[in-house]
């Protein structure tokens, strides 16, 4: 079971102490981490960095998002404490969001200084770094 796995990473033995030991991280997002096929090293690893050092979600400043200019992507923020890029794509129902884990600043400026932003992105970050699908909603929900 879903919520079993990331009990078991963290040692804890309900949902509600899992929440309140990650300063309010949503347990929904710890169980997308889980399903996304990341190891329980790299789950821990990564809500750690998420947590530790960092104000509660509630008081936290918000990233803004910024449009730039492509066919295909919308808008991007970064997270530079987290290596954490957000990219939202235009479909045809609306965009899709994807959360890029690992990504250093200097591919982040690299990526916004590029000529084209979707050549830039299939072919430096797209496949290079772990990805997972979510909602703007779910992406505000993790350590700013």
């Amino acid at each position: 079971m879903k919520i079993e796995r990331v009990k078991t990473i963290f040692g804890v033995k309900n949902a509600e102490l899992v929440k309140s030991h990650f300063r309010g991280l949503e347990v929904e997002y710890l169980i997308e981490l889980a399903m996304a096929q990341y190891s329980d090293e790299e789950i821990y690893k990564l809500v750690k960095n998420l947590t530790a050092g960092h104000a509660p979600i509630a008081i936290q400043k918000e990233v803004e998002w910024v449009g730039v200019e492509s066919s295909n992507i919308a808008k991007v923020r970064y997270f530079p404490n987290d290596e954490r890029f957000d990219v939202s794509f235009l479909t045809g129902n609306g965009a899709d969001f994807y959360s890029y884990l690992g990504l250093n600043e200097e591919v982040f400026n690299d990526f916004m200084e590029s000529d084209s932003k979707g050549s830039y992105f299939c072919s430096e970050i797209k496949g290079q770094y772990k990805s997972m699908k979510t909602t703007e909603t779910q992406s505000n929900t993790v350590s700013h």
